[in-house]
């Protein structure tokens, strides 16, 4: 299984959020920026994928839930991709 690592530190501004995710999923150029076109993107993934999200506290209340609503909504659709938090081993 392909596993995806997300780190959501990387992920506190809107444009650089989209650009760190075009690069860890190899986004094709045509790839819109936004949750809807990220979405589509992600349920074209043809082999089994685990994501991966770490550090998600340092996401903003309005990204966090839309990137987390998001993922469960392409694991209901595409079969082959999972999801799952990365807690802090303290």
């Amino acid at each position: 299984m392909k596993s995806v690592t997300l780190d959501a530190k990387r992920m506190c501004e809107k444009d650089k959020m989209h650009d760190y995710l075009a690069n860890k999923f190899d986004l094709p150029e045509h790839y819109g920026r936004n949750l809807d076109a990220l979405f589509d993107c992600l349920c074209e993934i043809n082999e089994p994928t685990l994501i991966k999200l770490k550090n998600e506290d340092a996401l903003e209340a309005s990204i966090k839930d839309g990137l987390m609503e998001l993922f469960l909504d392409v694991c209901e659709e595409n079969e082959l991709v999972k999801f799952e938090l990365v807690k802090d081993k303290k």
